[in-house]
């Protein structure tokens, strides 16, 4: 890693810093920012990994605006990496895919890893949030 690419990440892990003690402070952020801390966190996780690690994206721009619960999608992009991907020997793939449904948003993390068990692929939060913890799924209605 060259001094103009430390000097990149080294910013980037302050953003992310910055980011995780602002997000603490708030309950609902809009999604442009939780996606400025997930790619910052990315940024900082592809310099370590920089051969290793694919991430497809896939976001509706126009809803942006939208106010999601803090800390949502950075999460599920960690868990992706540190448990579904920790065994991979191949190129790892991590999908963001977020897009407006009929009665809300749907933000889908999905990676090429290893997967869980059946048993744990389905819990419901409550009627308005619905989390799929194990597929890394979250709709908002």
């Amino acid at each position: 890693m060259d001094h103009e690419e430390a000097r990149r990440i080294l910013v980037r892990f302050s953003q992310y810093m910055r980011a995780n003690l602002n997000i603490a402070s708030k309950s609902l952020i809009p999604l442009k920012e939780e996606l400025d801390h997930v790619n910052a966190y990315l940024d900082i996780v592809k310099a370590r990994f920089p051969d290793r690690l694919k991430i497809m994206k896939n976001i509706d721009e126009s809803i942006m605006d939208v106010l999601i619960p803090s800390a949502t999608l950075q999460p599920l992009v960690e868990n992706c990496i540190q448990h579904g991907l920790k065994e991979v020997t191949y190129e790892g793939v991590i999908d963001i895919h977020i897009g407006r449904t009929l009665d809300g948003i749907t933000i889908e993390v999905t990676d090429n890893g290893i997967g869980f068990p059946e048993s744990l692929l389905k819990r419901s939060v409550n009627n308005h949030i619905q989390i799929e913890l194990a597929m890394g799924r979250l709709y908002i209605t």
